[in-house]
């Protein structure tokens, strides 16, 4: 799963107003996700792996998610 740059920059944006993986999902909304992944096993891990989220869009640029059977297992910079 892949989002652009934008997007990696208000999930990065969001931590700070978010206080659980709910509350990021709430401010960024349902259908802000493109389809292919449960939205709360990817809100969860985003939550729970916010370092490595936040590294993988450092440079501003998109990010690409890793998904094994439906569960996310890590990111990269596009």
């Amino acid at each position: 799963m892949k989002i652009d740059s934008c997007k990696a920059s208000k999930l990065v944006d969001a931590y700070g107003n978010a206080k659980d993986a709910s509350g990021l999902a709430g401010l960024l909304g349902a259908k802000w996700w493109p389809a292919g992944v449960v939205a709360g096993v990817f809100y969860g891990w985003a939550w729970k792996n916010q370092s490595a989220v936040k590294k993988c869009a450092s440079k501003g640029t998109g990010i690409k998610f890793k998904e094994v059977g439906g569960v996310v297992t890590g990111c990269t910079a596009q």
